[in-house]
């Protein structure tokens, strides 16, 4: 888990409606204390969260007498901007398969037909082949060879 999921997770433990205590944290994140520590600094200090400790409770919370604080949104620059769009246009134009109904239909290139076989295969009655007439007869064959031995 990078750091940017990592205060996600934060902010959503710490929505909690009680302090949360330390431990929570450690163990739903697989963090040490000393992490934890410096994230939930870093929300308050460079991010302006409203985090306190509850020294009762032994917890930390965001303070119930601020408004609701919503972690900052997702900024680009303009050449990330441009790089995101080409890369949905690029994506877009790429077709990846197409739903029919309630199937999905993709088009696979494969040097090596064993290899894509295995791939079929493990998928089971999930999955058919429809052309080319080749590949559909070799699992086809394989999969009657399967069958005959249960």
């Amino acid at each position: 888990m990078n750091r940017l999921e990592r205060f996600v997770r934060i902010h959503r433990i710490l929505k909690s409606p009680r302090p949360v205590p330390i431990r929570r944290f450690t163990e739903e994140l697989g963090i040490s204390r000393t992490t934890v520590t410096r994230d939930v600094e870093y929300l308050r200090e460079l991010l302006g969260a409203p985090v306190i400790y509850n020294r009762d409770a032994d917890g930390h919370h965001y303070n119930p007498d601020t408004e609701g604080f919503e972690r900052p949104g997702f900024w680009l620059n303009q050449p990330e901007l441009y790089a995101l769009l080409a890369t949905e246009q690029l994506l877009e134009s790429t077709q990846l398969g197409v739903w029919k109904g309630e199937t999905f239909e993709q088009q696979v290139p494969y040097p090596n037909p064993t290899e894509l076989i295995m791939k079929v295969l493990r998928y089971g009655p999930d999955v058919e082949v429809l052309a080319p007439d080749v590949l559909r007869n070799q699992v086809a064959q394989r999969l009657r060879r399967a069958v005959k031995k249960y």
